[in-house]
Protein backbone atom coordinates (compact mmCIF):
# COMPACT_ATOMS: atom_id res chain seq x y z
CA UNK A 1 0.00 0.00 0.00
CA UNK A 2 1.35 3.60 -1.17
CA UNK A 3 0.92 5.94 1.76
CA UNK A 4 1.21 9.85 0.92
CA UNK A 5 2.95 11.21 4.61
CA UNK A 6 1.48 14.58 4.33
CA UNK A 7 -2.14 13.28 4.43
CA UNK A 8 -1.48 10.84 7.23
CA UNK A 9 -0.06 13.88 9.23
CA UNK A 10 -3.48 16.32 7.71
CA UNK A 11 -5.54 13.45 9.50
CA UNK A 12 -3.39 13.03 12.63
CA UNK A 13 -3.56 16.95 13.26
CA UNK A 14 -7.15 16.70 13.54
CA UNK A 15 -8.39 17.66 16.61
CA UNK A 16 -8.10 14.89 19.48
CA UNK A 17 -7.20 12.56 17.16
CA UNK A 18 -4.61 10.39 18.96
CA UNK A 19 -3.82 7.42 17.19
CA UNK A 20 -4.59 5.95 13.32
CA UNK A 21 -4.42 2.90 12.29
CA UNK A 22 -4.10 1.57 8.82
CA UNK A 23 -6.60 -1.42 7.78
CA UNK A 24 -4.57 -2.60 4.58
CA UNK A 25 -1.07 -1.97 6.60
CA UNK A 26 2.12 -3.47 5.41
CA UNK A 27 1.39 -6.75 6.39
CA UNK A 28 -2.06 -7.13 5.39
CA UNK A 29 -2.89 -6.78 1.99
CA UNK A 30 -6.22 -5.67 1.04
CA UNK A 31 -7.71 -8.18 -1.66
CA UNK A 32 -9.43 -5.33 -2.90
CA UNK A 33 -7.32 -3.10 -3.56
CA UNK A 34 -8.33 -0.12 -1.66
CA UNK A 35 -6.57 1.52 1.44
CA UNK A 36 -8.94 2.65 4.64
CA UNK A 37 -7.63 4.48 7.31
CA UNK A 38 -9.42 4.31 11.11
CA UNK A 39 -8.88 7.32 13.02
CA UNK A 40 -9.53 7.34 17.17
CA UNK A 41 -10.55 10.55 18.23
CA UNK A 42 -10.17 11.28 21.97
CA UNK A 43 -12.84 13.76 22.86
CA UNK A 44 -14.78 13.40 25.95
CA UNK A 45 -18.14 14.32 25.18
CA UNK A 46 -20.79 11.93 22.85
CA UNK A 47 -18.88 12.75 19.97
CA UNK A 48 -18.23 10.74 16.49
CA UNK A 49 -15.15 8.52 18.44
CA UNK A 50 -14.03 6.30 15.83
CA UNK A 51 -13.61 7.63 11.93
CA UNK A 52 -13.25 5.82 8.80
CA UNK A 53 -11.52 7.13 5.73
CA UNK A 54 -11.45 5.29 2.28
CA UNK A 55 -9.26 6.82 0.34
CA UNK A 56 -6.22 8.11 2.74
CA UNK A 57 -4.17 8.92 -0.07
CA UNK A 58 -6.42 11.74 -1.40
CA UNK A 59 -4.71 15.45 -1.01
CA UNK A 60 -7.76 16.00 1.06
CA UNK A 61 -9.29 14.10 3.36
CA UNK A 62 -12.54 13.63 4.53
CA UNK A 63 -14.24 10.74 6.67
CA UNK A 64 -16.66 8.28 4.93
CA UNK A 65 -18.13 7.21 8.19
CA UNK A 66 -18.04 8.53 11.69
CA UNK A 67 -18.98 6.82 14.62
CA UNK A 68 -20.73 7.86 17.73
CA UNK A 69 -20.08 4.70 19.59
CA UNK A 70 -19.31 5.39 23.12
CA UNK A 71 -15.97 5.16 23.00
CA UNK A 72 -15.54 8.07 25.00
CA UNK A 73 -12.14 9.51 25.51
CA UNK A 74 -10.85 7.02 22.56
CA UNK A 75 -7.18 6.26 22.66
CA UNK A 76 -5.15 3.57 20.87
CA UNK A 77 -6.40 1.58 18.17
CA UNK A 78 -5.54 -1.59 16.06
CA UNK A 79 -6.49 -3.64 13.26
CA UNK A 80 -6.47 -6.86 11.92
CA UNK A 81 -6.89 -6.89 8.42
CA UNK A 82 -6.31 -10.15 7.26
CA UNK A 83 -9.00 -11.07 9.81
CA UNK A 84 -10.96 -7.87 9.61
CA UNK A 85 -11.08 -7.08 13.18
CA UNK A 86 -10.51 -3.55 14.91
CA UNK A 87 -9.79 -2.56 18.25
CA UNK A 88 -10.46 0.28 19.54
CA UNK A 89 -9.85 1.59 23.60
CA UNK A 90 -12.27 3.28 25.61
CA UNK A 91 -9.81 4.93 28.47
CA UNK A 92 -13.01 6.62 30.11
CA UNK A 93 -15.02 3.28 30.39
CA UNK A 94 -12.15 0.93 30.59
CA UNK A 95 -12.97 -1.22 28.14
CA UNK A 96 -12.08 -2.31 24.35
CA UNK A 97 -14.57 -2.43 21.57
CA UNK A 98 -14.43 -4.78 19.26
CA UNK A 99 -15.66 -4.69 15.38
CA UNK A 100 -15.62 -7.40 12.74
CA UNK A 101 -16.01 -7.98 9.33
CA UNK A 102 -14.71 -4.11 9.14
CA UNK A 103 -14.49 -4.53 5.21
CA UNK A 104 -18.18 -3.98 5.08
CA UNK A 105 -18.74 -1.40 7.55
CA UNK A 106 -21.95 1.00 6.92
CA UNK A 107 -23.12 3.92 8.90
CA UNK A 108 -25.15 2.08 11.58
CA UNK A 109 -22.70 -0.68 12.25
CA UNK A 110 -22.16 -0.84 15.96
CA UNK A 111 -19.55 -2.81 17.60
CA UNK A 112 -19.86 -6.41 18.11
CA UNK A 113 -18.69 -7.13 21.40
CA UNK A 114 -16.04 -5.36 24.11
CA UNK A 115 -13.46 -6.37 26.60
CA UNK A 116 -14.34 -4.90 29.83
CA UNK A 117 -11.43 -4.55 32.51
CA UNK A 118 -12.01 -2.29 35.32
CA UNK A 119 -8.03 -2.81 36.37
CA UNK A 120 -7.34 -0.72 33.02
CA UNK A 121 -6.78 2.81 34.91
CA UNK A 122 -5.33 4.91 32.08
CA UNK A 123 -5.63 3.06 28.81
CA UNK A 124 -3.23 4.61 25.55
CA UNK A 125 -1.62 2.47 23.20
CA UNK A 126 -2.97 -0.58 21.48
CA UNK A 127 -1.04 -3.43 19.78
CA UNK A 128 -2.24 -6.63 18.80
CA UNK A 129 -0.20 -9.76 17.82
CA UNK A 130 -2.95 -11.49 15.34
CA UNK A 131 -0.43 -15.06 15.17
CA UNK A 132 -0.53 -15.36 19.26
CA UNK A 133 -4.24 -13.80 18.99
CA UNK A 134 -2.81 -11.61 22.04
CA UNK A 135 -3.96 -8.02 22.75
CA UNK A 136 -1.54 -5.51 24.42
CA UNK A 137 -2.87 -2.13 26.00
CA UNK A 138 -0.44 0.17 27.87
CA UNK A 139 -1.98 1.62 31.05
CA UNK A 140 0.62 4.77 32.20
CA UNK A 141 -0.68 5.69 35.32
CA UNK A 142 0.33 2.11 36.84
CA UNK A 143 3.34 1.36 34.70
CA UNK A 144 2.02 -1.94 32.87
CA UNK A 145 0.99 -3.89 30.12
CA UNK A 146 -2.05 -5.56 29.94
CA UNK A 147 -1.96 -8.69 27.63
CA UNK A 148 -5.42 -10.10 26.91
CA UNK A 149 -4.98 -13.99 25.51
CA UNK A 150 -7.53 -14.89 22.86
CA UNK A 151 -8.78 -11.37 22.43
CA UNK A 152 -11.00 -12.25 19.46
CA UNK A 153 -12.86 -14.79 21.61
CA UNK A 154 -13.23 -12.72 24.49
CA UNK A 155 -16.74 -11.07 25.49
CA UNK A 156 -17.26 -8.85 28.36
CA UNK A 157 -14.53 -9.45 31.33
CA UNK A 158 -11.51 -11.57 30.37
CA UNK A 159 -10.86 -15.26 31.44
CA UNK A 160 -7.16 -14.82 30.95
CA UNK A 161 -4.99 -11.30 31.29
CA UNK A 162 -1.51 -10.97 32.08
CA UNK A 163 -0.07 -7.74 33.40
CA UNK A 164 3.56 -6.82 32.87
CA UNK A 165 5.30 -4.46 35.01
CA UNK A 166 7.18 -1.51 33.59
CA UNK A 167 10.21 0.96 34.79
CA UNK A 168 8.81 3.37 33.22
CA UNK A 169 5.43 4.90 32.45
CA UNK A 170 4.01 3.18 28.61
CA UNK A 171 1.79 4.98 26.14
CA UNK A 172 2.00 4.08 22.40
CA UNK A 173 2.53 0.71 21.62
CA UNK A 174 3.84 -1.43 18.40
CA UNK A 175 3.65 -5.31 17.78
CA UNK A 176 6.63 -6.09 15.16
CA UNK A 177 5.83 -9.11 14.10
CA UNK A 178 8.89 -9.43 11.64
CA UNK A 179 11.00 -10.03 15.05
CA UNK A 180 8.29 -11.45 17.32
CA UNK A 181 8.74 -8.89 19.65
CA UNK A 182 6.20 -5.89 21.26
CA UNK A 183 8.02 -2.01 21.01
CA UNK A 184 6.63 0.05 23.86
CA UNK A 185 7.29 3.86 23.75
CA UNK A 186 8.09 5.33 27.40
CA UNK A 187 6.61 8.82 28.38
CA UNK A 188 7.90 11.51 30.86
CA UNK A 189 11.54 12.10 30.46
CA UNK A 190 12.63 8.66 29.15
CA UNK A 191 12.80 9.80 25.56
CA UNK A 192 13.17 5.45 25.09
CA UNK A 193 11.23 2.68 23.20
CA UNK A 194 11.36 -0.84 24.73
CA UNK A 195 11.57 -3.93 23.34
CA UNK A 196 10.41 -7.12 24.47
CA UNK A 197 10.87 -9.92 22.59
CA UNK A 198 8.66 -13.09 22.70
CA UNK A 199 6.26 -11.53 24.47
CA UNK A 200 3.58 -14.17 24.73
CA UNK A 201 5.90 -16.10 27.11
CA UNK A 202 6.08 -13.06 29.42
CA UNK A 203 5.31 -14.19 32.78
CA UNK A 204 3.27 -11.58 35.60
CA UNK A 205 4.96 -8.97 37.11
CA UNK A 206 7.68 -6.92 36.63
CA UNK A 207 9.49 -7.58 33.15
CA UNK A 208 13.10 -6.38 31.78
CA UNK A 209 13.31 -4.88 27.99
CA UNK A 210 15.63 -7.29 25.76
CA UNK A 211 16.31 -3.76 24.01
CA UNK A 212 16.49 -0.65 24.87
CA UNK A 213 16.43 2.57 22.53
CA UNK A 214 17.04 6.05 24.04
CA UNK A 215 16.60 8.76 21.21
CA UNK A 216 19.45 11.27 20.72
CA UNK A 217 19.02 14.81 19.59
CA UNK A 218 20.56 15.54 16.74
CA UNK A 219 21.85 18.86 14.84
CA UNK A 220 17.85 19.57 13.99
CA UNK A 221 16.61 18.52 17.33
CA UNK A 222 18.25 20.35 20.49
CA UNK A 223 16.39 18.27 22.53
CA UNK A 224 14.03 15.31 22.68
CA UNK A 225 10.58 15.98 24.12
CA UNK A 226 8.08 13.20 25.53
CA UNK A 227 7.46 10.25 23.20
CA UNK A 228 4.12 9.19 23.33
CA UNK A 229 2.77 7.61 19.57
CA UNK A 230 4.67 4.44 17.78
CA UNK A 231 4.09 2.81 14.99
CA UNK A 232 5.90 -0.05 12.98
CA UNK A 233 5.94 -1.40 9.62
CA UNK A 234 7.49 -4.89 9.16
CA UNK A 235 7.59 -5.28 5.28
CA UNK A 236 9.77 -2.05 5.59
CA UNK A 237 11.78 -2.61 8.33
CA UNK A 238 10.86 1.40 9.24
CA UNK A 239 9.61 2.45 13.08
CA UNK A 240 8.11 5.77 13.36
CA UNK A 241 8.09 7.70 16.71
CA UNK A 242 6.07 11.01 17.51
CA UNK A 243 7.14 13.22 20.36
CA UNK A 244 4.45 15.80 21.56
CA UNK A 245 6.90 18.45 22.55
CA UNK A 246 5.61 20.77 24.81
CA UNK A 247 1.85 21.78 24.91
CA UNK A 248 2.98 25.05 26.85
CA UNK A 249 5.00 26.61 24.32
CA UNK A 250 4.23 28.94 21.78
CA UNK A 251 7.35 28.79 19.46
CA UNK A 252 7.43 27.13 16.14
CA UNK A 253 10.37 24.92 17.17
CA UNK A 254 9.63 21.00 18.83
CA UNK A 255 8.77 22.02 21.93
CA UNK A 256 6.14 23.55 20.78
CA UNK A 257 4.61 21.24 17.60
CA UNK A 258 7.04 17.85 18.68
CA UNK A 259 8.69 15.71 16.09
CA UNK A 260 8.42 12.67 14.44
CA UNK A 261 11.56 10.00 14.01
CA UNK A 262 12.28 7.58 11.70
CA UNK A 263 14.33 4.49 11.82
CA UNK A 264 15.26 3.06 8.42
CA UNK A 265 16.08 -0.70 8.97
CA UNK A 266 15.10 -0.55 12.10
CA UNK A 267 15.91 -4.46 12.87
CA UNK A 268 19.75 -3.54 12.49
CA UNK A 269 19.96 -0.90 15.55
CA UNK A 270 21.24 -2.23 18.44
CA UNK A 271 20.42 -1.72 21.73
CA UNK A 272 21.30 1.65 23.53
CA UNK A 273 21.52 5.22 22.03
CA UNK A 274 20.26 5.73 18.55
CA UNK A 275 19.91 8.73 15.99
CA UNK A 276 16.83 8.69 13.56
CA UNK A 277 17.87 8.05 10.14
CA UNK A 278 15.16 11.22 9.18
CA UNK A 279 13.58 13.72 11.42
CA UNK A 280 10.29 16.10 10.61
CA UNK A 281 10.27 18.86 13.24
CA UNK A 282 8.16 21.59 15.06
CA UNK A 283 6.60 23.74 12.50
CA UNK A 284 6.96 21.11 9.23
CA UNK A 285 4.96 18.42 11.01
CA UNK A 286 1.97 20.31 10.64
CA UNK A 287 1.17 19.16 14.07
CA UNK A 288 0.23 20.11 17.11
CA UNK A 289 1.90 17.98 19.66
CA UNK A 290 1.37 14.46 17.75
Amino acid sequence: MKLNLSSILALVAVSGVLFTGCKDNFDNPNPTGGSHLFASNSAVDATKNLQVFLHPDSAKLSPNFQYANGAIDANGIAIDGKNEILFQLSRAKKQILVYVDIDSLTANTLPERSIDDATLTSGRGVAYDAANNILYVANNTDSTIHAYVNATEIRGVPAVMHTYKLAGEPWGLAYDSRNKRLLVAIDKEAHRVEAFNAPELLADGKITPTATYTIKADAAVDSVGRIHGISYSAQKDVLLVTEIGKASSTDNSHKSDGGIYIFDNFSTFKSGTVTATRVIIGKSTQLGNP
